[in-house]
């Protein structure tokens, strides 16, 4: 996920270490939802 700019930021390095520590350093695998998920909202 695309967290946006950080450059405006005091300490873009600081905010970036804790981007690393809450989201990790790998991108995250992530699979389709059930197909109940995915429709939620829908009008049926």
């Amino acid at each position: 996920m695309d967290t946006g700019d950080v450059t405006t930021l005091a300490n873009p390095d600081v905010v970036e270490q804790i981007r690393v520590m809450v989201q990790g350093n790998r991108p995250l695998v992530t699979k389709d939802a059930p197909e109940d998920v995915k429709r939620f909202g829908e009008e049926r």
